[in-house]
Order: structure tokens, then C-alpha cells, then sequence
């Protein structure tokens, strides 16, 4: 009886703990990648303004759910020095690894919609932004473009919305989809506000300053605040 009783405990607790680590790698897998335990700006080891370009390629190689056979070296046929991947597909789409001068200067990850990474997941990670950027411009339609900046540790994390209206709400920012999440060499932030990211609204004539007096600090962030950033 006691042995059964023990077989019996000892099975439930197994089961336990399966349902525990299967319900844990299906929810975690994607933060696994996109947000993992090395310590800002780096990604699995590979950090931007230090990491040399032949040492990112192998650590790429054995990083979780990265496909390894799709690394391929763009900078032989394209403008600009990158790498490029694709993750698995039930993890995410793809990420990018600029470099200059055969050293990392962004990493550059892109999540698959169906993963739901938010804003708030990005909060509970890394804790609150320094800096919230909004910008807001017509190609085809009226787009929103909403930035977390963490400018002290290199990590810049977008949400892009190719279809907004402007009467529509932006107070529940933590609920925001992440569309882009880039870890960066915190030296090179205005590079990455005028040269990487800014495409997107250089077209106004902006300086570094303009932009940097429109960023919005986080603790005192409202909507009317990032709706009045927004053209």
C-alpha cells in the first residue's frame, strides 16, 4: 500500500512537472529569443560594439531557434554591412545584424504577429524606458509608430501601426504589439534616431535636437502628449 501510494505521488508529481515545462517552453520559447537573460545591449552573447563580425556568425549558429542554414552575408550585394536570419517558424520571422568595420553595431529581431509580444512584456523584462518616442506620417494610409528607448542600455523596441487613425486611442501603449526589437551599441543612439530609424521622418528636415526634445519621458507619459508628437 505504501509503495503504491508512493508510485502514485511520485507520478503526479512527474506529471506535474511535465505540464509544467511543456506549458513553459510553448509561452516562453518567443521571449527566450527576443528577449533574453544577457545583460543589455547584448544578444546571446553577440554585442553590439564589441562583438566582431566573424564571432556573431558562429555565435548565430547555435543560438535557440535560429535557423542555421538560412545566415547569409548581405553585404556583399546590398548597400549597408548585415547579416541575415530567419527563426524557426513558430518562434519568429527574422533579424538582422549590422556591423561596421567587421564589428556589430545593431542587432535588429523581428516578431511573427501571432507571438504577441507587447510593450508590457518588454516592461516586465527590462523595466521601465527612459524615453517614449511617437511619430505619425501618411504613405497609403495614416501609420503610427510608437518606440520604447532604454538609451543607457541599447534597446530600442518599436510597435508600427500601418493602419491608425488619429481619433484613435494610444492611452493603453503597454498593450502594443512589438514589431521590432533592436539592441544597439548605446554610443551610437543618435546614429540610430538620424540614420537607422530616422527614414521614417527625416523627410520633415528634423536635427538631432528636434528630436531629442520630442521625446516623451516615460513617468510623465500621456496620450495627449503622444498624439500632439504626432503630425
Amino acid at each position: 500500500m505504501r509503495r503504491q501510494l508512493l508510485n502514485l505521488t511520485f507520478l503526479l508529481l512527474f506529471c506535474i512537472l511535465m505540464s509544467t515545462l511543456i506549458g513553459c517552453s510553448q509561452h516562453d520559447a518567443p521571449s527566450m529569443v527576443l528577449l533574453n537573460k544577457s545583460s543589455l545591449p547584448c544578444w546571446f552573447d553577440i554585442c553590439p560594439g564589441s562583438t566582431q563580425k566573424v564571432d556573431a556568425m558562429r555565435k548565430l549558429a547555435t543560438t535557440p531557434y535560429v535557423d542555421d542554414t538560412s545566415i547569409s552575408d548581405r553585404s556583399i550585394n546590398t548597400p549597408g554591412n548585415y547579416l541575415h536570419w530567419m527563426f524557426i517558424s513558430e518562434v519568429s520571422d527574422m533579424g538582422r545584424l549590422f556591423f561596421d568595420d567587421q564589428l556589430v553595431s545593431y542587432i535588429n529581431i523581428y516578431p511573427r504577429p501571432v507571438n504577441s509580444l507587447s510593450f508590457n512584456d518588454i516592461i516586465e523584462k527590462y523595466g521601465t524606458p527612459k524615453h517614449v518616442w511617437a511619430y505619425s506620417d501618411c504613405a497609403d494610409s495614416r501609420w503610427l509608430y510608437l518606440a520604447l528607448i532604454y538609451p543607457d542600455n541599447g534597446l530600442y523596441v518599436v510597435s508600427f501601426d500601418a493602419d491608425w487613425r488619429r481619433e484613435e486611442s494610444v492611452s493603453n501603449i503597454e498593450a502594443r504589439t512589438v514589431s521590432e526589437v533592436i539592441y544597439y551599441d548605446p554610443a551610437l543612439i543618435e546614429d540610430l534616431l538620424m540614420n537607422i530609424e530616422g527614414v521614417n521622418w527625416l523627410g520633415y528636415g528634423f536635427t538631432y535636437n528636434d528630436i531629442a526634445s520630442r521625446l516623451q519621458l516615460w513617468e510623465n507619459y500621456s496620450e495627449n502628449d503622444i498624439l500632439r508628437m504626432c503630425y
